[in-house]
């Protein structure tokens, strides 16, 4: 695959059935991760009666990456700057890695991936870090364990995979899988928000409307249809895989209508397209390329 995961870090498999932990016990950790929101939002210092600038994704992106961590790992740890830091520059440091593989030959990819690869660096600096924590769990007795993802892991790991590194590594994985995808979901929707302010008024009336009733609870997330429509639309307009799908040919390739590719990862897939057989005024749009500017 095009990030090379096989080679830029090691394969640890996540068990699904820890992942089915996480899913039944939402209910429960919606408090937890609604405090460390709260937590995150007042360090936002705002000057009053002033307007303040605020880079709308680098702030979501430590907000969604405090609220996982406090699923992932508790707190108080969840609020150390530096393992935020640490996960949010873990899919750069991925990427980085994976397009300079993509630049050799395959068969080289096994002795080059554990040299280029920023899986051991990372670990030893993640074990540096997390590892006090897995190692006071795994001192207590099985029976002391608290009901949290840290216990999940433990308990849905091969014996043989119950060490520090180990869940320290799963750990690291559930993170890169987790801050990205969601921070970039939800800056979108705030970038959309701020572009049609007229739909401000009405969300908020029915996120108020609800949590008066309810309380800020999962059930009443659930009960809130025009956030939930908002938020689908807004990733319906600017989707995640669309514009992240890349296609390597190892070989030129003709499709069945004529189009041809070239070999290499330069097939991208476009975010959007402009039908313009049903355009009204194609010119208008072809006038802006030279090259088309004179064609019939």
């Amino acid at each position: 695959m095009f990030l090379e995961t096989e080679y830029s870090r090691r394969r640890t498999t996540i068990m699904p059935s820890s992942i089915t932990y996480l899913t039944k016990h939402l209910n429960a950790l919606f408090p937890e991760v609604f405090e460390e929101i709260q937590l995150a939002l007042g360090e936002l210092k705002f000057p009053e009666n002033d307007w303040k600038k605020v880079h709308v994704f680098p702030f979501v992106l430590q907000i969604v990456a405090r609220a996982s961590n406090r699923i992932f790992v508790g707190a108080p740890f969840c609020r150390n700057q530096e393992w935020i830091d640490f996960n949010l520059g873990g899919p750069a440091e991925v990427m980085l890695c994976s397009t300079i593989l993509n630049l050799f030959p395959t068969w080289t990819l096994p002795a080059l991936g554990p040299i280029i690869g920023p899986i051991n660096r990372r670990m030893r600096k993640a074990r540096k870090m997390a590892g006090p924590l897995i190692e006071a769990r795994l001192r207590l007795d099985p029976s002391e364990w608290p009901d949290d993802f840290i216990t999940w892991l433990l308990v849905n790991a091969p014996e043989s995979d119950r060490t520090v590194d180990e869940i320290v590594r799963r750990v690291l994985i559930v993170n890169f899988a987790a801050i990205h995808t969601s921070s970039l979901n939800l800056g979108h929707a705030l970038y959309w928000l701020l572009a049609r302010p007229k739909y401000i008024a009405p969300l908020r009336e029915e996120i108020e409307e609800t949590v008066g009733r309810l309380g800020w609870t999962k059930d009443a997330i659930g009960q809130m249809p025009k956030l939930e429509s908002f938020m689908k639309e807004c990733m319906r307009m600017t989707p995640l895989g669309a514009r992240m799908s890349l296609y390597f040919f190892f070989l030129q390739l003709t499709l069945t209508r004529g189009t041809a590719s070239h070999r290499g990862p330069d097939q991208k897939s476009p975010e959007a397209i402009h039908l313009f057989q049903r355009c009204d005024a194609p010119r208008r749009y072809f006038c802006r390329c030279p090259s088309l500017r004179n064609s019939p």
